[in-house]
């Protein structure tokens, strides 16, 4: 049942801001999509510049990866249904996917084709992208039906409308980090800044990873004595 706040939109933020749980899932998220950002902006420069495959490949090799990750979703839900399960999964994702980015720092250079190199990381990736793709929204309903119990003001738009301000800063950010890697080098034998962008959505993903290891599940029906 919708029942609008009777408190001042300062306080609101200020009391969503406050939120332990939910800014640790904030920062970890946010590092998650400055890395996802960096792996998008450079997909184009992976196939022609590192693989040397056309540039049209980039198209089925996105499409690939959120196909495939459609058939993930149903056990990512059936997986994350005990208490703990949803914090295991995010954490695994953002490991996992870490892992991949840093991958990228050595496309064309190890001894597999070129498109088993691209479609390898695709397919890879579909399971965290799953994870990371259905989760975080359960994450955040969680801490504003917990938030709203303590403090008997129904905030759920504000922790959404936090969560997606925080997205465009990541993605900003992200577009802005590959942009200034470009300048270490973005073309066939001179490519250090691409490859770098690996390492460096590598580090923040794992930091991510790290940071969300501080968040703290909700109690065993939280969920159940809201609904």
């Amino acid at each position: 049942v919708s029942q609008p706040i009777t408190i001042p939109i300062l306080l609101s933020i200020k009391q969503t801001l406050s939120n332990r749980n939910f800014m640790v899932f904030i920062l970890a998220e946010t590092l998650y999509f400055i890395s996802l950002t960096l792996v998008v902006s450079g997909l184009l420069y992976y196939l022609t510049v590192l693989l040397e495959l056309e540039e049209s490949l980039g198209g089925f090799v996105m499409a690939t990866m959120v196909l495939t990750s459609f058939i993930f979703y149903p056990f990512v839900v059936k997986w994350s249904a005990h208490q703990r399960g949803k914090k295991q999964l995010i954490f695994f994702a953002l490991l996992f996917l870490s892992l991949l980015i840093g991958g990228i720092y050595f496309m064309g250079k190890v001894n597999l084709p070129p498109k088993v190199q691209i479609f390898g990381f695709a397919i890879l990736a579909s399971l965290p992208v799953a994870i990371l793709g259905i989760l975080p929204f359960a994450i955040i309903s969680e801490e504003a039906a917990k938030n709203s119990k303590e403090t008997g003001q129904q905030k759920e738009a504000m922790f959404f409308a936090i969560r997606n301000l925080a997205n465009k800063f990541g993605q900003t950010f992200g577009i802005m980090f590959f942009a200034i890697l470009t300048l270490w080098g973005k073309d066939p034998g001179d490519d250090l800044g691409i490859r770098l962008s690996g390492l460096l959505g590598f580090v923040l993903c794992g930091a991510g990873a790290l940071i969300f290891t501080m968040y703290k599940p909700a109690a065993v029906g939280t969920m159940n004595d809201e609904l």
